[in-house]
C-alpha cells in the first residue's frame, strides 16, 4: 500500500519530491539498492527492518530482537515501485541493521546476493526472491552483527568482512558458512578490556585494486581503523585516526567510493560527513560546513561527485559535488532538525532519484531530485 500525503508546514522540504511512500510493519534501517542484471531498467532496492518487540521484563525477560526485509522493483521509465518478495516478520526473522549486494554495479559472475547482518549474531544470505540460503551464526547471544560489506573485486564473490556489537571483526566464507578470520578490532581507550561496538564497516573499492585490500571500520568509540587483510592468518592495522569526527563521536557509516580511488567517506554522530585519502587520515580532505542535523548513519557518494546521507533527526541530504559541499535538497518532517522518525538508510538508484527510510515512522519512501 503506497500512501502519499501532502507536505505539512513544518516540513523542510527542498530540491526533493516524494514519488512513492510505503507503511512497513516494522522500523525501518536500512536500504540497499542494485540494477537488475537481467533488466538494466529495473531496479531491486531491498528495505531492512528491525524492531524490539518488548517481553516480561525482570530475569526471565522473552524480548525479542525481530526483523524483516521487503525487496521492491523499481521501473527507471514509468518511476513505478512495485514489492517483489518479502521475509515475514513472523517467520523467526532477527532484527536486520545492515543490508549489502554482492555486486552492486557490474554484474556478479555468479548468482545474485544479498547478506544481512543480523541482531542475533549471524550472518543471514538470501536470493533474489529473498529466499534464505544460509545463516552464519558468529557470537549468538554474545551481541550483535552490526555491519558488513562483500570483499571488492574477487572472482566469486564469497567472502564477506562483518563488524559486531563484541568489538570484533569477522571474516566470513560464504561458501564454507563460518568465519576464517576475526580479531578484537576497537576498545575504549580508558579500559582495554571494554570492547566498543563497531557500528560501521566497509571493504575496499571495486573499482580500485589499490584499496582491495583493506577493510575500514569505525566505532562509537570515535575511531576510524584501516586494516590490511591480504595475509589469511591475521589483520593488520596500517592507521588509526582518533578523534575521527569532533568531541570523539562515533563513526556511524563508511563508504569507500566506488568512483574515486584512495578516497573514503564517513558520517559521525556529530552530524558531519568527512572525506579522507586513506594513504593518510591525518586531516579530512572535506568536512561538511556545518552539522546535518543528526547522526549520518548512511552516506553514499554517486558518480558525479555528490554525497547522500541519511542524517536521523536531519533526515534525508544531497550534497553537491562542489568543494564546499552546499546543501542541494533535504526531506525533513519537522523543522530545526528535531524529526523524531530519525531517518537511517539512504542510498542512490538513479543520479536522479534515491530511496530512503525511517525508523520510527516505519516508511519507506523514493524522491526524485527537482532539476
Amino acid at each position: 500500500m503506497s500512501l502519499q500525503a501532502p507536505p505539512s508546514a513544518a516540513f523542510r522540504i527542498k530540491g526533493l519530491r516524494v514519488l512513492d511512500e510505503i507503511p512497513q510493519p516494522l522500523c525501518c534501517d536500512s536500504i540497499e539498492s542494485r540494477v537488475d542484471p537481467n533488466d538494466p531498467s529495473q531496479h531491486l532496492i531491498a528495505c531492512g527492518m528491525y524492531q524490539l518487540r518488548e517481553g516480561s521484563g525482570g530475569a526471565d525477560d522473552n524480548s525479542q530482537r525481530i526483523g524483516s526485509i521487503v525487496l521492491y522493483r523499481f521501473n527507471t521509465e514509468t518511476k513505478q515501485v512495485v514489492e517483489s518478495s518479502r521475509v515475514d516478520e513472523n517467520l523467526n526473522c532477527a532484527g536486520v541493521f545492515d543490508m549489502k549486494w554482492n555486486s552492486r554495479h557490474a554484474s556478479p559472475l555468479g548468482p545474485l546476493l544479498l547478506a544481512a547482518a543480523c541482531a542475533d549474531g549471524a550472518v543471514a544470505l538470501f536470493d533474489t526472491k529473498l529466499e534464505r540460503l544460509s545463516n552464519v551464526s558468529l557470537i549468538g547471544n554474545a551481541g550483535f552483527c552490526l555491519a558488513l560489506d562483500f570483499e571488492p573485486q574477487q572472482e566469486n564473490l564469497q567472502r564477506i568482512c562483518v563488524s559486531c556489537s563484541t568489538g570484533e571483526i569477522h571474516v566470513v566464507d560464504l561458501a564454507a558458512e563460518q568465519s576464517v578470520l576475526s580479531w578484537p578490532a576497537h576498545w575504549y581507550a580508558h579500559d582495554s578490556s571494554c570492547p566498543a561496538e563497531i557500528w560501521t564497516i566497509a571493504w575496499g573499492s571495486s573499482s580500485s585494486s589499490s584499496t582491495s585490500s583493506l577493510i575500514a571500520s569505525g566505532a562509537d568509540d570515535g575511531v576510524l581503523k584501516l586494516w590490511d587483510c591480504r595475509s589469511p592468518d591475521q589483520a593488520t592495522a596500517v592507521q588509526t585516526r582518533r578523534s575521527a569526527h569532533d568531541d570523539d563521536c562515533g563513526v556511524c557509516s563508511l563508504q569507500f567510493d566506488p568512483y574515486r580511488d584512495f578516497t573514503l567517506l564517513s558520517g559521525g554522530y556529530d552530524g558531519k560527513i568527512r572525506m579522507w585519502d586513506v594513504r593518510s587520515l591525518k586531516t579530512p580532505v572535506r568536512t561538511t560546513g556545518k552539522k546535518l542535523g543528526g547522526g549520518v548513519w548512511r552516506v553514499r557518494a554517486a558518480q558525479d561527485g555528490r554525497v547522500l546521507g541519511a542524517c536521523m533527526r536531519g533526515g534525508f541530504r544531497v550534497l553537491s559535488s562542489s568543494q564546499d559541499w552546499t546543501e542541494e535538497a533535504i526531506y525533513s518532517e519537522a523543522k530545526d532538525d528535531h524529526w523524531e522518525a530519525l531517518a537511517y538508510g539512504a542510498d542512490w538508484i538513479t543520479d536522479r532519484v534515491v530511496a530512503g527510510c525511517s525508523f520510527y515512522d516505519k516508511r519507506f519512501r523514493l524522491f526524485e531530485l527537482e532539476k
